[in-house]
């Protein structure tokens, strides 16, 4: 028996499939069935498995990253510049990513939310490729 076969399908995330599950136990008094703990149980060690996966290289990167960024800097500062937005922006996304997909755990279920709900992802991602940029022919590109 899968957790979708339980009726919680319904709700977003699997954080509110475990809360809801647990609050309708405890109003009709009853007892966890075996097959529900274990489906529980399961779900429990996916997102330990899945989050582990998601988080380790950031973990990693922001360990040993400090090794060898400053040689990165000396042969060039655009492989150190390039170096640091793929740990920060291209791990970040994969993460992200990984959590969505194998989880349905999205940003706006850890907390993050848009202060302008009326704009699109694309444009706040347009306008954060226009300011980087800015920045760059502003300030230079070394």
């Amino acid at each position: 028996m899968s957790w979708k076969s339980t009726g919680y399908a319904r709700y977003g995330s699997s954080i509110d499939f475990a809360a809801q599950h647990v609050k309708r136990v405890m109003e009709s008094n009853s007892t966890v069935t075996p097959d529900v703990q274990r489906d529980v149980t399961k779900r429990a060690d996916d997102y330990v498995r899945w989050v582990t996966i998601a988080c380790a290289p950031l973990l990693l990167i922001g360990l040993v990253n400090g090794l060898y960024l400053p040689y990165l800097h000396k042969l060039n500062p655009l492989y150190f510049w390039l170096a640091d937005g793929l740990h920060y922006i291209g791990l970040l996304l994969f993460a992200i990513a990984i959590l969505a997909a194998k989880l349905d755990l999205y940003p706006r279920d850890y907390g993050f939310r848009s202060p302008f709900p009326e704009y699109t992802f694309g444009e706040f991602a347009f306008l954060a490729f226009i300011t980087s940029f800015g920045t760059l022919l502003v300030y230079g590109f070394s």
